[in-house]
């Protein structure tokens, strides 16, 4: 299957104003999703969006330590029964 890799940057349309096209891509294949920007839009996307074949990558500078991490997931993930895998990136340690 193929996978659509979008990322969410600041200068273009919002993550919100996105997901009917998002919703249109995991209807054909599976979406990597990099939430570089309106990070706080995520939770409503998420409820607006099929978890089948959803990925999420979500830079350290929005989730900084694991137990954020898990708190997000708590909060957004759990409730919708989330299939998605949800990718913390870290900063490399100088």
């Amino acid at each position: 299957m193929r996978v659509c890799k979008v990322a969410i940057e600041s200068i273009g349309p919002s993550l919100l104003d996105l997901v009917p096209v998002f919703r249109e891509i995991l209807e054909k294949s599976r979406l990597l999703l990099m939430v570089c920007s309106e990070f706080e839009q995520l939770p409503e996307a998420l409820r607006k969006l099929p978890t089948e074949g959803l990925y999420l990558t979500i830079p350290d500078n929005y989730i900084r330590s694991d137990a954020e991490f898990r708190e997000f997931i708590k909060a957004n993930l759990e409730k919708l029964n989330m299939k998605a895998l949800l990718l913390k990136e870290y900063k490399k340690l100088e």
